[in-house]
C-alpha cells in the first residue's frame, strides 16, 4: 500500500474537493438518498460553496491525497452557532469508496480532532444521518448523544443525530 499524504487545503483546491464531495455523497448515500438527487448533485455549485467556506477564517479542511497527489477525501472544520453559543463542528467527513477501510478516513478524524484540540474547544460536535454507518465510528471514539432532528434531503425526511466528543485539552 502506498503512504498517502494528508495535509491542510487550501482554496486552490475547491474544484477537486468539490468533485470528491459529490462523487463520496454519490458512493455513501445510495441506499439513502433517491438516485435521482444524487444524480442532480453538482460540482460546480459545490466549488462556489468551497472557496466560500475558504473565505470563513474559522473553517480548515484536512486533505488526503493519493500516491498520484489527488483528493481522495477530506475533514472538514467550521465555527458555527449551536443554541445560541459558537461550537466547533466537524463539518463534513468524506472519503472515495476505494479508499475506505484502509484507515485513511480514521487518520483524517484524528487531525480534524486535534486541530479541534489545539484551536481551544472542549467539546466537538458531529452530525450524521442516523443509519449512516459512520455513527458507530464516531461513538468508537467516545463521541455521545447530544440530539436528535430530522432533516430533508431531497424529498426524503431522515433521522441525524448531533454527537458530542469531549476533547482533553
Amino acid at each position: 500500500m502506498m503512504e498517502n499524504i494528508i495535509e491542510l487545503g487550501t482554496v486552490e483546491d475547491s474544484h477537486e474537493l468539490s468533485l470528491v464531495h459529490v462523487k463520496s455523497w454519490q458512493e455513501s448515500y445510495a441506499q439513502l438518498l433517491e438516485a435521482d438527487f444524487l444524480a442532480t448533485l453538482d460540482p460546480n455549485e459545490r466549488e462556489k460553496n468551497w472557496r466560500d467556506n475558504f473565505l470563513s477564517p474559522d473553517f480548515e479542511v484536512f486533505i488526503a491525497r493519493n500516491e498520484k497527489q489527488a483528493i481522495i477525501g477530506f475533514a472538514s472544520l467550521a465555527t458555527r452557532q449551536y443554541h445560541g453559543q459558537p461550537c466547533l463542528f466537524l463539518k463534513g467527513l468524506y472519503l472515495l469508496k476505494a479508499y475506505q477501510k484502509e484507515g485513511i478516513g480514521r487518520e483524517l478524524f484524528l487531525r480534524a480532532r486535534g486541530q479541534a484540540k489545539k484551536r481551544g474547544a472542549t467539546t466537538l460536535y458531529i452530525e450524521v444521518l442516523k443509519a449512516n454507518p459512520t455513527l458507530e465510528f464516531y461513538q468508537k471514539f467516545g463521541a455521545q448523544l447530544v440530539e436528535e432532528n430530522v432533516l430533508q434531503i431531497g424529498t426524503r425526511v431522515l433521522p441525524e443525530v448531533i454527537l458530542g466528543l469531549q476533547l482533553k485539552v
